[in-house]
């Protein structure tokens, strides 16, 4: 039997060869040739003797001959050798050059590890020769040192590539050690630029920006880097991130005092009267705001403030009215083929006639065919429709407007997203549009309505489009139910189904009313399915064969769950989907697999993060096309984007998706499976939101009936999400009512 025995590994040595690399997860498999060991005491084993070892870890960058620091833990197999599990590869080149005081031969390994394009020993050797053994901050602070170098090609492009590797290698001395790794030491630098590593050194918090560290990790590293755990640095980042955390994670603007001290108290673990006090310290120096006994996250208040600033000065009437106004709504109608019903057409003179509306009411009243006669009449009035600017959160929302109006786009793209929270088109350079049509606006938060509002030039026509019944935004606020709570907006609520032949609608309606939908006899667009839990995916997958054997397009199928792991989740029936809906996903097919999704040409897939670079967005879904090289290359209906196999983190199959995620969407068959297991998520709007996407066709799958009804969508029914939002701008709204 082999024996295998472990303990603390602390070694220094030069890497002897590369057995192994994952360069897109920064993994290395190594051989060191071992210079020194740090004995542990009480060791039940002797380390003397060892020349060299195996190691796995995760580092940025290894070449042989460079010397490392590896700490982590011994493994000692008979079968396999002496190997160390590292959790820090240090590189020592790179610490003489972070330290300021590196060697020629150090500068040189720098230069040549391989990340920098073209720059191998022999060129890594000129420029040291050239530029001294402190070559690496010579070119980092002095914008033209490589031009003294003769004949040499792209020196530009040589030094913007090591100013990118030297802020990395930076990064990762700093910050390896405390548990944040290289995918998200690539956040930090693209959240922060090239001066990142001079911002976390100044202020290790600042880190709390960056999605996926948080406080306790950024903590680690201020406590090394000699921050005290009572210092009032410390505490008044404490508190900023608690209140920050509650605003992003819960949707709400602001916190009461009590909970705030609570929050705070359980990060710091310091006394509650230091708390206090640093809490009382921010509310008078306006790091944080206070009001009517609610404390609020300072961007947030400043958010919900220039809302209702930017609505007051975009309100307004027009010049349209009467019967020039009538006759083009009559016109309008016939344009788009479409008659309207009394309570449409009032809709649409209100939209004409005031700068600023809100049109609402549940998927099949009508509101997007409204938009498309709106568009029609103002067309008709004058306004051209390359003058009117119609938007949405998503982008398969934004291509459904596109398809019913003739022109539709995401909110990011159409305010030139250039990263986090900047734009192109601003206050300070507004939209030049005569009207401007926002849908979907439930799932707009509050730092999302800013940015659109605040580019919208007075004058223009403004419609607000969007259910008040679906999910909230997923970010903070309540804007589109705040705005209608203010009475201050000229509102019209749709009552009148018209978009279904009953079936779906019927459905809905009896669930936004808290009752349990049923089938009835003869119908033909909404079937209900009773299954147990562990057979919900086999289920699952005989009712997508049938749906494609009566030639429904693999396309038309859309399958939702609340969830996104477990044994009914998006992941398991993603699994199970992309063999019967992508007929290319063969075992003998090319792919790329990451963390146990394999990707092949014709996978239906989504993107999660938005990708500023590629103008694509969270939600954009679209098609691989190609497969080559390790990479994925995706078709969207706006560009072609090639991922990495690292970037696929940023990615996801997309046959089925959570119902949060298709919110905005329509689909012209849906499945949505809603069970017990998915107990925490059961809730009213969540049931209507992913009934409401369907179009032609709506399956329930469900368990399975226990006396006389389904027990999960019982629970759902009966659960109305009224977890209470923290927000003002209803107030401020209300407020300007009465100014």
């Amino acid at each position: 039997m082999n024996s295998k025995r472990t303990g603390l590994a602390h070694i220094k040595g030069v890497v002897e060869s590369i057995i192994f690399s994952k360069t897109d997860d920064n993994f290395f498999i190594f051989s060191i040739i071992v210079e020194d060991i740090a004995q542990q005491k009480n060791d039940a084993f002797d380390l003397t003797g060892i020349e060299s070892v195996i190691v796995k870890g995760v580092a940025s960058s290894l070449s042989v001959g460079e010397k490392v620091v590896v700490k982590g833990e011994w493994i000692f197999h008979a079968e396999y050798g002496n190997q160390i599990k590292a959790t820090l590869i240090e590189n020592l080149s790179w610490r003489e050059v972070i330290e300021g005081n590196p060697s020629k031969e150090g500068a040189i390994s720098f230069l040549s590890s391989g990340v920098i394009e073209g720059v191998g020993k022999v060129l890594a050797r000129k420029i040291v020769e050239a530029l001294g053994p402190d070559a690496i901050n010579i070119i980092n602070k002095e914008q033209n040192s490589l031009t003294k170098i003769k004949n040499l090609r792209n020196p530009d492009k040589i030094r913007a590539q090591v100013r990118l590797y030297y802020c990395q290698a930076v990064l990762h001395a700093l910050l390896a050690p405390y548990g944040i790794n290289p995918k998200m030491l690539g956040r930090v630098y693209n959240f922060f630029g090239s001066d990142a590593y001079l911002i976390v050194k100044n202020n290790p918090y600042e880190l709390c920006k960056i999605d996926g560290i948080g406080f306790e990790k950024a903590d680690k590293y201020a406590k090394n880097a000699g921050i005290k755990h009572d210092s009032l640095q410390r505490i008044r980042e404490g508190v900023k991130f608690a209140l920050h955390e509650t605003v992003m994670s819960f949707g709400s603007c602001g916190i009461e005092e009590g909970h705030l001290i609570l929050a705070s108290k359980e990060i710091l673990t310091v006394p509650e009267d230091l708390v206090c006090q640093v809490i009382n310290d921010l509310r008078v120096s306006n790091e944080i705001k206070f009001e009517d006994g609610y404390y609020f996250d300072a961007a947030a208040y400043h958010a919900e403030n220039e809302i209702a600033r930017h609505i007051a000065r975009l309100m307004g009437k027009t010049t349209f009215s009467g019967l020039t106004l009538y006759n083009a709504i009559i016109k309008a109608e016939k344009i788009v083929n479409v008659t309207l019903s009394i309570e449409q057409r009032e809709a649409v003179v209100m939209a004409i006639e005031n700068r600023f509306s809100i049109i609402t009411g549940q998927p099949g009243t009508g509101k997007t065919t409204i938009v498309a006669v709106i568009i029609t009449a103002l067309n008709i009035l004058g306004i051209s429709s390359d003058c009117i600017a119609v938007v949405a959160p998503t982008g398969k929302a934004g291509k459904r407007l596109e398809e019913s109006c003739g022109k539709g786009s995401t909110i990011h793209r159409a305010l030139g997203a250039q990263g986090v929270g900047k734009f192109t088109f601003n206050e300070k350079n507004q939209l030049v549009e005569d009207a401007a049509f926002a849908d979907e606006f439930s799932m707009c938060d509050i730092f999302l309505t800013v940015n659109l509002f605040s580019a919208i030039a007075t004058g223009t026509i403004v419609l607000i489009v969007g259910d008040n019944d679906q999910l909230r935004s997923v970010g903070p606020g309540q804007v589109l139910g705040d705005m209608i709570a203010s009475d201050l907006i000229p509102t019209k609520k749709l009552t009148e189904i018209r978009r279904f032949d009953g079936d779906i609608a019927l459905a809905a309606k009896m669930v936004n009313e808290g009752n349990v939908p049923y089938v009835i006899s003869g119908q033909k667009d909404f079937f209900m399915i009773g299954v147990t839990n562990n057979n919900a995916m086999n289920a699952l997958a005989k009712t997508v064969i049938r749906m494609l054997e009566k030639d429904t397009s693999a396309d038309e199928i859309q399958v939702m769950v609340p969830m996104k792991t477990g044994v009914v989740s998006v992941k398991s029936a993603n699994d199970i989907l992309q063999p019967i809906l992508n007929k290319k996903a063969t075992s003998t097919a090319p792919f790329v697999e990451r963390f146990g999704t394999k990707y092949y040409v014709g996978d239906r897939v989504m993107q999660l993060r938005n990708d500023y670079e590629n103008n694509i967005f969270n939600g954009d879904v679209g098609k691989v096309s190609l497969i080559q090289g390790g990479n994925v290359v995706v078709q969207y209906s706006s560009a072609e984007v090639s991922y990495n196999p690292s970037a696929l983190d940023d990615l996801t199959l997309s046959y089925a998706a959570t119902i949060h995620k298709m919110q905005g969407s329509e689909a012209e068959n849906i499945i949505v499976l809603m069970m017990t297991s998915h107990y925490r998520m059961l809730k009213r709007n969540l049931l209507y939101t992913g009934m409401t996407r369907a179009k032609k066709l709506l399956v329930v799958m469900t368990d399975a009936m226990v006396n006389g009804t389904y027990p999960a969508l019982e629970k759902a029914v009966s659960v109305v999400d009224s977890e209470l939002r923290i927000t003002r701008l209803c107030v401020l709204l209300s407020k300007l009512t009465k100014e």
